[in-house]
């Protein structure tokens, strides 16, 4: 594994986009199934982190249950 800045990953030709929700993460990757999207949350309150992932979860399992 290379230990990189974002920064020189985007000067190297990769895809970094700034997200401010895990809302807005999600978005991205649905617009663009064939790529890996990685949100990186960052958070002062350990709780919000956990609320963020939780939210997640949920989005996700109402997206798959719509689609079944």
């Amino acid at each position: 594994m290379t230990n990189i800045s974002l920064q020189k990953a985007r000067f190297a030709g990769a895809n970094v986009t700034m997200a401010y929700s895990i809302t807005d993460a999600m978005k991205i990757a649905e617009c663009n199934p064939e790529k890996s999207v990685i949100f990186a949350g960052i958070g002062f309150e350990p709780l919000d982190i956990l609320r963020s992932k939780n939210m997640l979860v949920e989005q996700i399992n109402s997206k798959q249950g719509e689609s079944r």
